[in-house]
């Protein structure tokens, strides 16, 4: 993959729930791959220079804007009801 090229929906769509909880294979899991291969295609994924660029964009993101406690936040204050 081009350091130009964008992300596929599926490969968008691993970030985002990589970032819920940073388990690859949870991600992979979560975002429609196979129960299977989830965990070397989550590996695989984060070795992507695409992938791994857009999780770190979303992580600083996440950490400039004070929001990078918030998923961990929202679990555990649903696990607590």
């Amino acid at each position: 993959m081009s350091r130009t090229q964008k992300l596929t929906p599926k490969q968008a769509w691993f970030v985002a729930e990589y970032l819920v909880d940073l388990n690859a294979t949870q991600a992979g899991i979560r975002a429609g791959y196979s129960l299977k291969t989830a965990d070397s295609i989550g590996l695989q994924l984060l070795r992507k220079t695409q992938v791994a660029l857009a999780i770190q964009k979303a992580q600083e993101d996440r950490a400039r804007r004070g929001l990078w406690l918030w998923p961990w936040l929202w679990r555990k204050s649903v696990s607590e009801w």
